[in-house]
């Protein structure tokens, strides 16, 4: 279902892209200002969202055990220092995304009763990984991110019947909605930049036109 709807999302900015060009060849006030009203509407969207996961974030994680923190799940996403976590250095894989490397891992706890795959936005052998205080954000691994291990190797499907598979992003954190909430800042004042700059443009345009028009009556 997450994939079919991210296609549809980007067959959705495909096409509004599309109009846009068309729109801005005629008219680029109306694109300008449109640009401007969507931007602030949905970056304040995302900054209302990263700053109301700043002020629930905990003030830092939380020792757990992988089996503790995953019955939290979905109720919260907790943030976590796994205490029990065993990493299986015979699937370790890489991904580069934008010119970066990300490491996943595949972990488990000592019982082995609990599965999944940890992210690292930067490339790192096990032995690195082994020796760091692993703290990130712990939850259930969605449609996409199993697609993204099983392109990179891993066979998934002896886990899809086990609810209990995780997804561990070590880079995601307080840093991460703070970051979102300044995006979210200089994007707002940007869609207000370009509305004010259509308004301009557009009472620029009319300069001429009210100009002409008096020239006339006074010459009458």
């Amino acid at each position: 279902m997450e994939i079919l709807l991210e296609i549809l999302l980007v067959a959705v900015i495909s096409v509004i892209s599309l109009l846009l060009v068309k729109i801005m060849s005629k008219s680029p006030i109306i694109v300008l200002r449109w640009l401007g009203i969507l931007s602030i509407l949905s970056f304040t969207y995302l900054g209302f969202v990263s700053w109301k996961e700043l002020l629930t974030f905990p003030k830092e994680p939380k020792h757990m055990n992988l089996f503790e923190a995953s019955s939290l799940i979905p109720q919260q996403t907790p943030w976590v220092i796994a205490d029990d976590l065993q990493w299986d250095c015979d699937h370790i894989f890489y991904k580069e995304v934008n010119g970066e490397t990300y490491t996943y891992i595949i972990f488990t706890d000592k019982g082995k009763s609990v599965w999944g795959f940890s992210f690292f936005s930067q490339k790192m052998t096990c032995t690195e990984v082994a020796h760091e205080k692993v703290v990130g954000i712990l939850d259930f691994a969605n449609s996409a991110q199993r697609t993204d291990v099983t392109s990179l190797g891993f066979d998934l499907s002896k886990y899809e019947k086990n609810s209990k598979f995780l997804s561990l992003c070590t880079y995601c954190g307080t840093s991460n909605s703070r970051t979102g909430v300044i995006i979210a800042s200089i994007m707002i004042i940007i869609g207000a930049s370009l509305i004010v700059a259509s308004n301009k443009l557009e009472k620029k345009n009319r300069l001429p036109t009210n100009r002409i028009y008096t020239s006339r009556k006074n010459h009458t």
